[in-house]
């Protein structure tokens, strides 16, 4: 009989015998770790390159998308600042011309003296007309308003001033006689109806007025507007060409020439 304080837990040594016999012991398989083949290296390698190159390429490209963005940005602000530059640029032919534009006001050729509707504007810019238009170039007194209005269908650029100065008088018929062109085109007139002080320009359905005599403003819509009006009829608005200048009387210059020519004998009497 075998006590209570003898047993143990485990198995008796032949039933753990047995056991191991029955169950055969099986050893971990631990393989070879593979060596990466070159073609592998070569391969992560070639991948690690690409990423590289891409991450370079977004890097390069995000830049150029902020510059792109922030020059169109500019733009659209850029036009409204003023540097506070005097300097007239040029637009192009899409620039708006200088210049009032008027309705154009209907009317035909009429005889002198006939009446008709009165002008929409002072001085006129359209409307009835004379047949025979003024002769180009400066007047010292105001010309007929039809007569004006037959100019301006030929294209004129008019110039109507009402100045105290004759200094300033004298400078905008400087001005005018510089024109390309001038005479042909050009129409330069005192006039009571415009204000004192100051010039009014007008063309075929435009006008601006000027205090005193500003250069820039009225060269440029001479530039703008002359010869612009519906009649057409050359590069000289029909003026007369300039005449050449006189050339000396040839007898004159022959007999000048003959007595600068012939020697002159001085004596000298001794004593």
């Amino acid at each position: 009989m075998v006590n209570d304080d003898e047993r143990t837990d485990g198995p008796a040594p032949e039933e753990a015998e047995e056991a191991a016999q029955a169950e055969p012991h099986i050893e971990p398989v631990v393989r070879p770790q593979r060596q990466a083949s070159h073609r592998t290296v070569a391969r992560d390698d070639r991948r690690r390159r690409s990423a590289r190159k891409s991450s370079g390429r977004r890097w390069l490209i995000g830049i150029g998308g902020g510059t792109i963005a922030a020059m169109l940005i500019a733009g659209l602000f850029l036009p409204s600042v003023n540097f506070g530059s005097t300097i007239a640029l040029d637009q192009g032919d899409d620039a708006p011309l200088s210049g009032t534009a008027v309705p154009v006001q209907p009317g035909d050729t009429i005889e002198p003296g006939v009446s008709h509707d009165a002008y929409s504007t002072q001085p006129p810019t359209s409307g009835p007309r004379y047949a025979d238009p003024a002769p180009w170039g400066a007047h010292a007194a105001q010309i007929d308003d039809e007569t004006v209005v037959r100019n301006l269908e030929m294209g004129a650029v008019v110039f109507n001033y009402n100045l105290e100065s004759e200094a300033e008088i004298a400078d905008l018929r400087q001005l005018v006689e510089a024109l390309p062109g001038y005479p042909g085109c050009y129409l330069l007139q005192p006039y009571a109806g415009v204000p004192s002080g100051s010039v009014t320009l007008t063309a075929w359905g435009w006008t601006q007025q000027v205090a005193g005599v500003d250069l820039f403003l009225i060269q440029t819509f001479a530039n703008d507007h002359v010869n612009a009006g519906p009649q057409f009829i050359d590069l000289a608005c029909g003026a007369s060409p300039a005449e050449p200048p006189e050339e000396p009387d040839a007898t004159l210059e022959e007999a000048h020439d003959h007595e600068t020519d012939e020697p002159h004998d001085h004596e000298t009497e001794g004593s």
